[in-house]
C-alpha cells in the first residue's frame, strides 16, 4: 500500500506490477519483458512475497539492452520489508531519501509550504487506496516546478495509537504535516493527539464511509485556493472498493495524470459518497476511467457513475 510513494520518487514513475504470494504470474513476467524492467524492488516480507518468487525474479533475464557484446544481465532485485506492514511502508519511504518528501502550503496564507506525509490505518485498505495517486504526485505546483520527486510518503497506524515504526519515520524524515485519512473510527484522536505532541500538524480527510473518505481525497486534491493540492483534476478514475489490487496496480497512472481515486461499495453498488462527488464535477470532469473488468466494477456501476456526472435521472 506504501509504494505509490516509491514508484513517484523515480524520475518519471516506475510501474507497480502484482504477484502471487508464491509464484508470479504470467501477466506480471510479460510486463516485466514488455517494459525492458531490470530492476525490481519486493515490497513486504516472505509472508507477503516468497522466496520462492524473490528467486524467480533473480533467475529472470532482464530485456534491458545488455552491455556492448555482454551477455543479458538477469533481473536486480531488492526486497523491502518488515516484520509487519506499518515496519514496511516505514522502510519504503526512508528508502526513497530522507530529501523527498513533498511539500504544501495549506494555510492559504501564502506560507512557507511544509514536508507533508500521509497517515491511513493499517488495518483495512480503502483508504489508503484512495491516497495512493497523492503519494505518488504529491502538489501540482511541485510537480511542475521541482526537478525531483515530490509525491507524500504513506504511512499506515493502528487505529487507537500512533503505529512506533509510522512515528520514528515522521521524526527521521521531518515531516511537519500528515493528511491523516478516514474519520476517528478509522484513525482515533489518540493518533492525532500523538502527531500534535511530536509538532506535527493533523489535516483529517475523512467522510461516513470508504467512498466517502475517497470523495474527501479527491477534492482536496482538485482544489487550488489554499486548502487544497491545485490538481484541478478533469479526469478521475473509478474502482472497486472492496478488493485492492486493480486501484493498487494503477495508482501510478493516476499520480502521473493528476486524477484522483474514487472507490466503490463492491462491483454491483456505487456508493453514496462516490455518487455525491460525481455530482458534484458535472461540467468539470471530462473524462472517467474505470478499472478493472465487469467483475470487479459492473457495468450498471459503471452507468451509475455516468449518471451522476451528467446530471441524468436513472
Amino acid at each position: 500500500l506504501a509504494g505509490s510513494y516509491l514508484a513517484g520518487s523515480f524520475p518519471g514513475g516506475a510501474p507497480v506490477l502484482l504477484t502471487f504470494g508464491d509464484s508470479i504470474p504470467e501477466a506480471t513476467l510479460l510486463g516485466l519483458r514488455n517494459l525492458r524492467v531490470r530492476h525490481v524492488i519486493v515490497l513486504g516480507g516472505p509472508a507477503a512475497v516468497s522466496p520462492e518468487v524473490e528467486d524467480q525474479l533473480r533467475s529472470t533475464p532482464s530485456s534491458a539492452d545488455p552491455p556492448t557484446g555482454g551477455a543479458p544481465l538477469m533481473l536486480d532485485v531488492v526486497r523491502l520489508g518488515g516484520a509487519d506492514r506499518y515496519e514496511t511502508a516505514n522502510m519504503v519511504a526512508r528508502f526513497a531519501g530522507l530529501a523527498y518528501p513533498g511539500t504544501v502550503d495549506l494555510s492559504g496564507l501564502g506560507a512557507v509550504p511544509r514536508k507533508t506525509a500521509i497517515l491511513a490505518t493499517g488495518e483495512s485498505f480503502p483508504d489508503a487506496l484512495a491516497a495512493a495517486p497523492l503519494a505518488f504526485a504529491g502538489a501540482r505546483d511541485g510537480v511542475a516546478n521541482s526537478t525531483r520527486p515530490t509525491g507524500f510518503p504513506l504511512f499506515l497506524t493502528r487505529r487507537d495509537q500512533l503505529a512506533p515504526a509510522a512515528r520514528d519515520a515522521l521524526v527521521d524524515l521531518g515531516i511537519q504535516q500528515v493528511l491523516v485519512l478516514g474519520g476517528e473510527v478509522a484513525i482515533g484522536g489518540g493518533v492525532t493527539g500523538a502527531l500534535g505532541a511530536l509538532g506535527i500538524v493533523a489535516v483529517r480527510l475523512g467522510g461516513d464511509d470508504r467512498t466517502a473518505t475517497a470523495a474527501a481525497v479527491a477534492e482536496f486534491a482538485r482544489r487550488s485556493d489554499g486548502f487544497g493540492l491545485g490538481w484541478g483534476s478533469v479526469r478521475a478514475e473509478l474502482t472497486r472498493g472492496d478488493s485492492f489490487p486493480d486501484a493498487l496496480a494503477v495508482s501510478v497512472h493516476g499520480g502521473k495524470l493528476l486524477a484522483p481515486t474514487l472507490l466503490t461499495i463492491d462491483p454491483l453498488s456505487l456508493g453514496a459518497g462516490t455518487a455525491a462527488y460525481l455530482r458534484s464535477q458535472a461540467g468539470r470532469l471530462t473524462a472517467l476511467d474505470v478499472l478493472g473488468g465487469s467483475a470487479a466494477v459492473a457495468d450498471p456501476t459503471v452507468q451509475a457513475a455516468l449518471d451522476a456526472l451528467t446530471g441524468a435521472v436513472p
